[in-house]
């Protein structure tokens, strides 16, 4: 159908083979939308965005994506069930259309359409960062959960200037309710960044009331230090991070948090001779001695 589609572009007959198939079955309206690979006309991917088949629209959309121009990207947006114009902009943005996304977001704005806050995040950064404000407090925790994938840096701010101006959980409890999606969404996207909102969210209130579980598996080594520092009742695991915590860390998680789970990370760190060496000093020797090469037969971390 390619090659048709090329055809298309000076043969009337190929032109009309295809107009023919774009008004048959789906498999053959499917076939017809093809031949725009060839033609290089987006018009009738563009006519067909709204048709009655699942698999015609998907694939209208895919060449509107790739073929269409900004203005007949912005008219089929205008005609699109909203999860369809969720599907087109983020194909534009695969193909780093930035430039139509903002410009039919800013149409968005304009009227106050009601499905702003929906695809607001998929907006350029400074769009998001003008458009926001008035947004912000309507937010549910889908939105702030798109808001943190889409641009980490400005949940981050918002979060933090959040934080600065609640008085003290559980008063804030909506607070609390939104660093529990936008804490794990910036652990794996920018883990700097959620290690800043623990620590300003440990202000307000115990380590054990925030999210921290993916957090520790980006930042092992400081979340351990935010625990110790805390001197607060954990139930935190280190079993999957133990690797990465430095001897006196674990010494000190034992001493504070003797719990099985400690100890089955301590047996599973390759440390059996620290084992031995705490069974035979105690752990208040093996802490004052530190973890010594010279009782330990290595060296510490």
């Amino acid at each position: 159908m390619v090659e048709v589609g090329r055809l298309a572009r000076h043969d009337q007959g190929a032109r009309e083979i295809i107009g023919e198939l774009l008004r048959g079955s789906i498999y053959e309206r499917l076939l017809g939308l093809q031949a725009c690979f060839g033609s290089g006309d987006a018009d009738p991917a563009l006519q067909a965005l709204n048709d009655a088949s699942r698999s015609v629209r998907g694939l209208a959309g895919f060449i509107m994506a790739r073929l269409g121009s900004d203005a007949q990207v912005l008219a089929g947006l205008e005609t699109m069930a909203l999860d369809a114009k969720v599907a087109l902009l983020h194909d534009l943005d695969r193909r780093h259309r930035q430039a139509v996304m903002d410009a039919y977001i800013e149409t968005l704005i304009a009227r106050q359409d009601r499905h702003l806050k929906r695809l607001l995040p998929l907006a350029s950064q400074d769009l998001v960062r003008r458009a926001l404000p008035p947004l912000i407090d309507t937010f549910d925790l889908i939105d702030w959960k798109r808001l943190t994938r889409h641009h980490p840096e400005i949940a981050h701010a918002q979060i933090r200037s959040w934080i600065q101006t609640a008085n003290r959980i559980p008063q804030d409890q909506r607070l609390l309710q939104v660093v529990g999606v936008v804490i794990p969404g910036l652990s794996k996207l920018a883990p700097d960044l959620a290690l800043d909102l623990v620590h300003a969210m440990h202000t307000l209130v115990p380590l054990a009331r925030l999210p921290l579980n993916t957090l520790i598996t980006r930042r092992p080594r400081e979340v351990a230090d935010l625990v110790l520092d805390s001197h607060e009742a954990s139930s935190i695991s280190f079993l999957r991070v133990v690797r990465h915590l430095s001897t006196e860390q674990l010494l000190a998680l034992f001493e504070h948090y003797p719990t099985r789970s400690i100890k089955t990370a301590w047996a599973n760190s390759n440390r059996s001779n620290a084992w031995r060496f705490i069974s035979s000093v105690g752990l208040a020797g093996a802490l004052r001695r530190y973890y010594s090469p010279a009782y330990c037969g290595g060296a510490a971390d």
